[in-house]
């Protein structure tokens, strides 16, 4: 009895380490990863500060030249709140700008674009869980 329950702890913390394999180990090997999914996420006013809805968003990584598939960007799920970034792009980010930050251009468009603005996101950390925005605006206001 007592080997199953040892066999049940285990495959537990398996289940839970199982989406951070992919991550750096500390000097102790001890790295563990939450499952969250992190997004970065901006707000989209007009003139008057109320939300825009219906902002197609294009994300480009301008060291690359890479353009984010938008289709992995869930939805912020409030009107004007957009995802920008989020984990499953974290290992676009060069190892030199983890803490840093890399940039990202983002265009958003109502049939003709309506704001170009440029952030930083970055893996910070020892174990680089997550992403984070390391630098830009929270709210972007249409033009």
């Amino acid at each position: 009895m007592r080997y199953m329950a040892l066999l049940t702890i285990g495959a537990i913390a398996t289940a839970v380490l199982a989406g951070c394999l992919d991550q750096p180990s500390g000097p102790g090997g001890d790295c563990l990863c939450t499952a969250e999914f992190v997004q970065v996420f901006i707000t989209v006013v007009d003139e008057g500060g109320l939300p825009v809805s219906g902002v197609t968003i294009e994300v480009t990584m301008p060291r690359t030249g890479q353009v984010l598939d938008s289709g992995r960007l869930l939805g912020g799920f409030e009107s004007g709140r957009y995802a920008i970034f989020n984990d499953a792009f974290k290992d676009l980010v060069a190892p030199e700008n983890r803490d840093v930050g890399e940039e990202i251009r983002v265009v958003g468009s109502l049939k003709a674009p309506i704001f170009d603005e440029t952030f930083r996101v970055g893996v910070p950390g020892e174990c680089r869980c997550h992403v984070r925005k390391v630098s830009g605006a929270d709210t972007v206001r249409v033009r």
